[in-house]
Formats: structure tokens, C-alpha cells, sequence
């Protein structure tokens, strides 16, 4: 990845090393952030942590960029399934809440989804990629 190149980037990325510390993580998903390294913060949806994966999310977000909503549909129906246990539903609600806020706010259609709901997410997901269809047919 061209962003990988700049070496800012590359040293908060390396922060991202699944074996570093959570302290770490986020402080290099906030570089990243900071950089507006949009590909390297979705590669991050990929991390073996969820609080990794959560937090790239945000910043996404924050970030306002619609080139990131092709990648976190395809993260979204993968995460659109029921997760059992009582602390991986609860990390599972807090990531299928938070596809909605980020994707509600990259796209302007709101999906609210109060805890784990797959279906409510694969809804919100057919919601998106119209949105998607439609905004690429108008570049």
C-alpha cells in the first residue's frame, strides 16, 4: 500500500503488531488517524482484537471518507452472524452498533442497532450497497 510508504504511517502501524500492548494499538490507530491513512486503518478491521477492530471503525468515521464503505460492507456481512457467550455477544453488539454508526454516518442512511443483530445488519447492508450502486452509477 502506497500509504505504507510514508514512514509516519508505517511507524504507527507497526504499533498495530498483535502481540504489543492495547496502549499501543490505540495510540497507532490514532496516528493513523491523525495521517488520514484510510487503507491502513481498514486493514485493521482484519486484527485478531476487537477492540482494534472497533476503534479503526471510529475512526473511519471520523474520517468522513466514502472510498472506506466497499471494505466495511464486505467486513460488515462477515460480521452479520450471531455470537454466543455472554462477553463475545457483548463485544460482537458493541461491533455490529458500531458498522451501523460508521456506516449511517459515511453514507447518511441510518441503520440503529441497539446490540447484536445480525439480521438487522444484513437489513442495513442491502440499505448501503444500494446507497453504494447509486453513488457509484452519479461519478
Amino acid at each position: 500500500v502506497e500509504e505504507l510508504r510514508n514512514s509516519t504511517i508505517r511507524k504507527a502501524y507497526e504499533k498495530l503488531n498483535a502481540t504489543r500492548s492495547n496502549i499501543d494499538w490505540l495510540k497507532g490507530i490514532e496516528e493513523l488517524e491523525k495521517q488520514k491513512a484510510i487503507w491502513s486503518l481498514l486493514s485493521c478491521l482484519i486484527h485478531p482484537h476487537e477492540d482494534v477492530q472497533v476503534n479503526s471503525l471510529r475512526s473511519l468515521e471520523r474520517l468522513n471518507n466514502t472510498e472506506a464503505v466497499p471494505f466495511i460492507l464486505i467486513y460488515a456481512q462477515y460480521m452479520a452472524v450471531y455470537e454466543g457467550g455472554s462477553e463475545n455477544a457483548t463485544i460482537h453488539g458493541i461491533i455490529h452498533q458500531t458498522i451501523a454508526k460508521t456506516m449511517s454516518s459515511l453514507t447518511k442512511v441510518k441503520v440503529e442497532i441497539n446490540e447484536q443483530n445480525p439480521e438487522k445488519l444484513k437489513q442495513g447492508i442491502l440499505i448501503w450497497q444500494k446507497w453504494l450502486v447509486e453513488n457509484e452509477q452519479s461519478t
